[in-house]
């Protein structure tokens, strides 16, 4: 039997929009992939039984939603017998162009001592450009307050580990370790000429969501505090902080992600858990934002604030201490957004997770003897059980408000996380 050491792949495809006019609507895009085995060619079995080296490019299109090009009125009932229309508050563009992603991986793979140690790592950059973005906001002076246009460039680059263990491996019992660790870097390199931040979603509290040139794509935007020398600044005339509108104070893209996931298996048993981890991301809680000012949560009543005036820490504006106390009706919400900028409630989106655990049994054979059923397995599985660790109070880091643009960096009236238990019933024939 020969043994191929070379790979060599390629493809090239077309498509055709509806959603785009002639011209443009007609978009293709290709993909190579080459793989080098290592192993074979070194003849490493020895202790090292699979050694590959691969590197793949490809690009990609993307078309647009439907309604992006002309004018379009939508029925919006009838009035006195007159039907009437939704106004037109976008204006379209003309000549949209598909948007297209270009990317190139490299990577290796390898098994070490009969597949007991496997590694899989990967470094890939991607560039998106043309991006079709809708609307990007106007002066409601020319007739519209937002405009659909293909415009700007980001670059993501990152890393990507498998690791794969087999600690223990025997007649009846085997233990199983895989690990996966991951980060990506993204920088939003130009969005539009004349433009340097592109507002991609508001807030409540003062916050929005952007995408600034030079900076990774999900800004946050709201009121910091005034520093001197380190210090917060206290205005003299309430005993609040000063704030300082328009700064960033914070990101939603996380550092990286992981897990880790242990498998057992003893006879015909087995067991095994994913524990699931994300380090940074940042969050800006609206839930805090209102519920310190309110009262509602156990904070604001700390130093029993409803019975004594408080003095912020802080400095005043000419550098000496603060010694003015809020009023008695600010009292009940010194930590809240009343006296606190925006950036106060933001949280890191951090978290570690039992993401799913399942147990099983495997029906011995000479049970299935005389049926046309070879394999039968019975498992229990639950999704979703333990959050061990997170910094955002009172919510999960991960049940944003809905989903899309709404789904980044925004925890509002979220939810309590539900636990998904089940039963699997597999048969093969």
């Amino acid at each position: 039997m020969s043994i191929k050491k070379f790979y060599l792949d390629a493809t090239w495809r077309v498509d055709q929009s509806s959603t785009l006019f002639a011209g443009n609507n007609v978009y293709n895009y290709p993909s190579v992939t080459g793989a080098l085995i290592m192993s074979e060619i070194l003849n490493t079995k020895s202790w090292m039984n699979f050694w590959k080296l691969r590197a793949n490019y490809a690009e990609v299109g993307g078309t647009a939603d439907p309604y992006q090009l002309v004018n379009n009125y939508r029925a919006a009932g009838i009035l006195n017998g007159v039907g009437i229309y939704n106004s037109i508050l976008t204006e379209p563009f003309l000549n949209l162009k598909p948007q297209r992603a270009k990317e190139f991986e490299i990577g290796t793979e390898v098994h070490f001592l009969r597949d007991r140690i496997t590694l899989d790592f990967a470094y890939y950059k991607t560039k998106t450009i043309n991006q079709i973005l809708s609307p990007l906001p106007t002066s409601a002076a020319i007739g519209y307050t937002g405009k659909v246009f293909n415009a700007g460039r980001i670059d993501n680059s990152g890393v990507e580990v498998q690791l794969g263990l087999v600690p223990i491996k025997s007649k009846d019992f085997t233990w199983n370790i895989d690990v996966n660790w991951s980060k990506n870097k993204n920088q939003v390199v130009n969005l539009y000429p004349g433009i340097t931040n592109l507002l991609v979603n508001s807030f409540q509290g003062g916050v929005s969501l952007n995408a600034r040139e030079g900076e990774a794509w999900g800004t946050l935007v709201g009121s910091d505090y005034t520093y001197l020398n380190g210090q917060k600044v206290i205005d003299p005339n309430t005993g609040k902080y000063l704030q300082n509108p328009n700064q960033v104070i914070g990101n939603t893209t996380p550092d990286w992600i992981g897990g880790i996931r242990n498998s057992f298996s003893y006879k015909g048993f087995s067991l095994s858990f994913l524990i699931d981890m994300r380090k940074g991301g940042d969050v800006f809680s609206t839930d805090m934002y209102y519920g310190l000012s309110t009262g509602l949560y156990k904070e604001t009543a700390i130093g029993d604030y409803r019975d004594k005036d408080v003095v912020l820490p802080g400095v005043l504006p000419n550098g000496t201490p603060n010694n003015i106390a809020l009023s008695q009706f600010d009292n009940s919400s010194s930590s809240g957004y009343k006296t606190q900028p925006s950036s106060a409630f933001i949280y890191d989106g951090s978290f570690i997770k039992l993401r799913e655990a399942s147990i099983g049994y495997t029906l011995p054979k000479s049970l299935l003897a005389g049926t046309k059923i070879y394999d039968a397995k019975i498992s229990i599985v639950g999704r979703n059980l333990w959050i061990i660790h997170k910094n955002l109070p009172y919510a999960d880091p991960e049940a944003m408000v809905g989903g899309g643009l709404n789904s980044y960096g925004w925890s509002i009236g979220a939810m309590p996380t539900t636990r998904d238990l089940g039963i699997n019933v597999t048969f093969k024939f």
